[in-house]
């Protein structure tokens, strides 16, 4: 199934776009679909959770790997074409806290649609992961909630204790905003973006004539935003959510 020179030519592809992403904050990649292949769908595959629920067309893990090399080139060849739809998330109540009378809601995608989108993730994230503060930990690998709060944690032992909104807020605000300040003061510009309008910068480091852009990365922007939140002395929620990346 997932041989490891695989394993090596897709871990070698990933940090090569990975190295290119943090060389050149401003490099703009145009294009990144030609770095999905069988090979990395396989590997893919081998990351995807076998024990989850199957989507709208019934499709277990197992199903799919009666038959896995096929269907990865299918699979393959759908997304190269442009031909490839996701299908409808299937709609599933979970129960929502101790009280068994209130569920939440949540999707379920079909288990190929999860390896094409692990697929995708695992290229994004080689890009991705080099404009990162090191302040972000929300759905990054290998980084969690728990990781953010022992951060916290440790902050606020620096200080002492005795914590509070009215007590360390001013210092643990000040040694916050200190710490972000260096780590914004770096080389700005992002990936790339959406298609600007007339007139208008485009998201990522270059507009759409190909000249650099003067907009903050996008992380660095959401950075400022976590340091106003921290104004409002929210300083749990805001160490906890993170930054998002897309």
């Amino acid at each position: 199934m997932t041989g490891s020179p695989n394993l090596e030519t897709v871990s070698t592809r990933l940090q090569r776009i990975a190295q290119l992403a943090r060389e050149d904050p401003n490099r703009a990649f145009l294009s990144l679909a030609h770095h999905i292949d069988v090979d990395l769908l396989r590997e893919a595959y081998r990351r995807t959770r076998k024990d989850g629920a199957p989507g709208v067309d019934g499709q277990t893990a197992a199903d799919y790997e009666e038959n896995l090399e096929a269907n990865l080139q299918s699979l393959l060849d759908r997304f190269k074409s442009g031909r490839y739809q996701a299908p409808p998330v299937r709609r599933a109540y979970v129960p929502k806290g101790s009280d068994p009378s209130k569920k939440r809601p949540i999707g379920i995608p079909t288990f190929e649609d999860k390896v094409l989108q692990r697929a995708v993730a695992m290229v994004l994230e080689a890009v991705y992961e080099q404009d990162f503060l090191d302040c972000s930990y929300a759905f990054r690998a290998e980084r969690s909630a728990h990781q953010a709060i022992r951060k916290l944690w440790e902050v606020l032992m620096s200080l002492g204790g005795g914590w509070g909104a009215g007590g360390r807020h001013p210092e643990l605000l000040r040694r916050f905003k200190s710490q972000s300040a260096q780590e914004l003061s770096g080389p700005e510009g992002a990936r790339w973006g959406d298609p600007p309008r007339p007139g208008q910068v485009a998201e990522g480091g270059r507009d759409g004539r190909g000249k650099p852009s003067a907009t903050r990365p996008l992380e660095h922007r959401r950075a400022e935003s976590s340091l106003r939140c921290c104004r409002t002395s929210i300083f749990t929620r805001c160490w906890t959510r993170g930054l998002r990346r897309w």
